[in-house]
């Protein structure tokens, strides 16, 4: 491996781990009475979205297809946008904010069995002794760091309890 793919690597690990302290710090930073309970999650995934656009946007604009696409690829695009981007991106902040940082972090653990389960089960692929003594070591490593976190994860959950019953304006009895 050359040295500037070794330096890609490292960049994207630090950009990667560093990404859920800044969701982290946006989320802790607007309180649930600033609106609704989903503005966190709508403020730190625009931010998201219009960096990756301003990034795409010149390789899209010279690269523009010669006819509209059809009704079909508007709604494909439309439900990809909301089905596979919006909601979870909604739950994945709503977890972040209920749960933490790092907590929310053990979900992208999930990602190489799952990838894993269906290679073997929809694609035929053969599971090897490496693949199956990965799939051990992840489980390992993310019950280690649940464990690790469980505590504070009660803890947090009454935090964000109490802060969402102190936010709600009492009930007239009128």
């Amino acid at each position: 491996m050359s040295r500037r793919a070794v330096l890609l690597f490292v960049a994207a690990s630090l950009i990667w781990g560093s990404s859920f302290l800044l969701i982290r710090v946006a989320v802790r930073s607007i309180s649930p009475s600033a609106g609704f309970p989903g503005a966190p999650a709508l403020g730190v995934s625009t931010v998201m979205m219009v960096c990756s656009s301003a990034v795409f946007a010149l390789p899209a604009a010279t690269h523009l297809p010669r006819h509209p696409p059809g009704e079909a690829s508007i709604a494909a695009l439309a439900a990809l946008g909301i089905v596979n981007t919006g909601l979870p991106s909604w739950v994945y902040f709503a977890l972040v904010r209920e749960a933490g940082a790092a907590v929310t972090s053990l979900i992208t653990y999930a990602v190489p069995v799952v990838a894993l389960a269906l290679g073997a089960s929809l694609l035929g692929e053969h599971l090897t002794i490496g693949a199956l003594a990965g799939l051990v070591l992840i489980a390992s490593g993310t019950w280690l760091t649940a464990r690790a976190q469980r505590p504070r994860l009660k803890q947090r959950s009454t935090a964000v309890r109490d802060e969402h019953t102190r936010a709600r304006p009492p009930r007239s009895s009128s």
